[in-house]
């Protein structure tokens, strides 16, 4: 298959070029407008085509495209490339408002043009080894840094999104309910908690820039089990009382680990089969809802 990737910023470089290329089943087709950057990442992976126009890079008849450049350019690489009839992985969020969102959504479903989002977490191998265990009481989902403020909707859609996807992924159902507790200084967000509640059960959401040090912790509560992950490597549980430690491989690559490789290669399985894409898009579209509603019940807060 041959496969464009447009955008060649810090996560295509940490994450989709070292995994798209070390793939013998396709050829990469990078395209930047950045014409150093593309001579660079052409020289680093041996590739022998790329482009600095996407039009160029459509008329290479490619079967996906894998879009990692900047948020506020997604609306007009997405909407291009749909109309041109190429399936679209997009790196998170797919915009950074709802309504641009839903209108790729939709413009995705009238061309049946297959568009999925890249949610990685889902993807990470104990992620899915908790969800594998069915639909749990509650989740408890912390994603802290140690970073100054930043503005609303981007701390949201952005960063947070992955707390409230990943959290969706988990509880299993339908969320009802967003209850909305932000921490604001001078206009910008420091911290927020967040309640998704279900008719089943309930998550909660945490995010703190001021909380002293960068971690990732999830804890997932089934009857008589508590399973607890951290920064999405090591994972433990208790269960009727029994303590039961079980980290990952230390051989697996840490892209393997958060879900990169597997996300990846479920994409490009589907678009080879012809068959439905792993993450449904409309579910993807409800994580981007949820992240407006909050970004407005802050905003109606804010002084």
């Amino acid at each position: 298959m041959k496969i464009g990737i447009v955008g060649l910023g810090d996560i295509a470089k940490k994450a989709y070029l070292p995994i798209l290329c070390a793939r013998e089943d396709i050829d990469l087709i990078p395209c930047t407008r950045n014409p150093s950057t593309l001579r660079e990442v052409m020289d680093k992976y041996h590739l022998a085509k790329g482009y600095l126009d996407v039009n160029d890079l459509i008329a290479e008849g490619i079967d996906a495209v894998f879009i990692t450049a900047a948020t506020d350019a997604h609306e007009a690489l997405v909407e291009t490339f749909l109309k041109a009839g190429v399936p679209v992985h997009i790196d998170k969020p797919m915009t950074m408002h709802y309504e641009t969102s839903k209108s790729l959504v939709l413009l995705s479903e009238e061309r049946k043009v297959p568009m999925m989002t890249g949610f990685n977490r889902r993807f990470v191998p104990l992620v899915k080894k908790v969800h594998d265990l069915g639909v749990p009481e509650r989740v408890l989902y912390q994603k802290n840094r140690y970073l100054k403020p930043d503005v609303i909707r981007r701390f949201i859609v952005e960063d947070f999104v992955h707390v409230i996807d990943t959290t969706r992924y988990l509880l299993q159902s339908e969320v009802s309910e967003v209850a909305v507790f932000p921490k604001l200084r001078e206009g910008k967000l420091v911290s927020i908690t967040i309640v998704l509640s279900t008719p089943v059960n309930h998550g909660i959401c945490i995010m703190d820039y001021e909380n002293g040090a960068t971690e990732e912790v999830v804890e997932v509560f089934h009857t008589h089990r508590k399973s607890i992950l951290r920064n999405l490597s090591s994972f433990e549980s208790y269960e009727h009382g029994v303590h039961t430690i079980d980290a990952q491989k230390d051989w697996e690559s840490t892209l393997h680990k958060r879900g990169f490789e597997d996300l990846i290669d479920a994409f490009l399985k589907a678009i080879k089969n012809h068959e439905p894409l792993p993450i449904p898009l409309r579910d993807s579209l409800k994580t981007h809802e949820i992240c407006e509603q909050i970004v407005i019940a802050i905003e109606n807060k804010r002084p």
